[in-house]
């Protein structure tokens, strides 16, 4: 379709993610075709940095390419170099509050300015996330962000609801 390959992102605590068994149910799930959605496991950037070589030798297992880590909670200061070749990073998110208010704010403009510089240096998508409000939104295109995402486009979605969205809709009566 004209949107282009969906996305379906899991929110996957520290602790569930040092079984190897949760990286080869999704690199099984996701089939290798450009047809099929990507399947992001969303890690915040602190707790894969904590447990770096554990989950570097885990994560790194994922070869598909509708598979890959989503990093949250972003920040540039206390990533390990080799974190990008050890694991398999699409994307990397940042907080609405690390975006720049206004003009004068230069610390804020800088932070970003690196953050989307390393992303493009390895391939890497940009999202700002916590967007609810039309100056936000602005804020994060102005930045340079790839993506913006939050309370101003929609609601996170439960398992529940997603599942019930999944399944083929009925046409008519019974």
């Amino acid at each position: 379709d004209d949107r282009g390959r969906d996305t379906f992102t899991l929110n996957v605590p520290v602790l569930g993610v040092p079984d190897r068994r949760v990286v080869e149910l999704a690199d099984t799930l996701a089939a290798d075709h450009s047809a099929m959605p990507t399947l992001l496991l969303q890690l915040r950037a602190r707790d894969l940095v904590a447990h770096l070589p554990e989950l570097g030798r885990i994560l790194g297992t994922i070869r598909r390419s509708t598979v890959g880590i989503s990093l949250d909670d972003f920040e540039i200061a206390r990533l390990p170099r080799s974190l990008f070749d050890d694991v398999p990073v699409i994307e990397i998110k940042v907080d609405r509050a690390s975006l720049p208010g206004h003009a004068e704010d230069r610390r804020k403009q800088a932070r970003c300015s690196r953050v989307i510089d390393l992303a493009r240096r390895h391939g890497l998508r940009t999202v700002a996330t916590g967007i609810d409000d039309p100056s936000a939104y602005a804020r994060a295109r102005d930045a340079g962000f790839d993506l913006v995402q939050g309370p101003l486009f929609g609601a996170a979605v439960t398992r529940d609801k997603l599942a019930r969205s999944l399944l083929p809709r009925q046409v008519g009566g019974a």
